[in-house]
């Protein structure tokens, strides 16, 4: 949700994983927004930006396996995610 109200050119990239017999899906968002001025805030519940529960970036971080953000303020965000079958 991020992306689409902050973010200008975010777009989404789904794709499968395999490594051996492990599978799973890999997640990547991004977008050429404001960036994200304090990460560590953001991915505390409870902030948020636009007056909503902030649960989003902590959430995605505690259901995924591999999770990873990289920002740039004035050239935007790139959250990395992966889920893999038990």
């Amino acid at each position: 949700m991020n992306a689409l109200f902050h973010g200008q050119q975010a777009w989404i990239n789904l794709r499968l994983l395999q490594d051996g017999a492990r599978r799973g899906v890999a997640v990547v968002v991004a977008d050429k927004g404001p960036g994200i001025p304090d990460l560590d805030a953001a991915m505390r519940d409870g902030y948020s930006t636009r007056n909503s529960l902030g649960i989003g970036m902590g959430a995605a971080r505690r259901l995924m396996d591999d999770f990873a953000v990289t920002t740039e303020i004035g050239k935007g965000t790139t959250v990395t995610m992966a889920k893999w079958k038990d």
